[in-house]
């Protein structure tokens, strides 16, 4: 695991290095053998976050691709490991593009994941509402389709939020 590596850096880097290598090799096979799968797997689940984001530059300064750009040419990014793999990067590299992907998915989506998904932003203060919104550059249509859909889908659900996003968002 990585959290013991954090006071060794040469033991750190030769890691990302061999990860780097082997991300770099595998993404571009068809078919992958059973090993590797296992590594590949490995990395996205057994490494830290910051061991993470480390490994995303080093793998787009060597590779002139970004690894999220690479992994979803290889794997896609709509089902599966792929989306997983997506979902870990877009969080640890672009955060608030991450929850706009799933506020986007969400208001088209019908399903409980996505309440839920309402109800975490509603409640994790790191989230800042503004700068989804300017991810979405929000027009008046936007807006009311927005608006729509917290009226319609989720005040179904849960009017006390529903009512707390209207009035976050100055819809109310």
């Amino acid at each position: 695991r990585t959290e013991s590596l954090n006071g060794n850096k040469s033991k750190r880097d030769e890691m990302i290095n061999n990860d780097v290598t082997f991300l770099g090799e595998i993404l571009t096979q068809v078919h992958w053998h059973k090993d590797d799968q296992s590594r590949f797997i490995d990395i996205f689940s057994k490494r830290s976050f910051e061991y993470l984001g480390v490994l995303c530059q080093e793998y787009e300064e060597i590779n002139d691709v970004s690894l999220i750009e690479a992994c979803d040419n290889s794997l896609g990014n709509e089902y599966g490991v792929g989306f997983i793999i997506n979902c870990i990067l877009m969080n640890i590299t672009d955060k608030h593009r991450y929850y706009q992907k799933l506020w986007k998915k969400g208001m088209k989506t019908e399903g409980h994941k996505y309440i839920m998904f309402w109800r975490v932003i509603m409640d994790r203060m790191d989230i800042d509402l503004d700068e989804i919104l300017k991810l979405n550059d929000k027009s008046d249509v936007d807006r009311y389709d927005f608006k729509h859909f917290i009226d319609t889908r989720l005040h179904q659900q849960d009017s006390a939020a529903a009512d707390l996003i209207l009035k976050i968002c100055k819809l109310s």
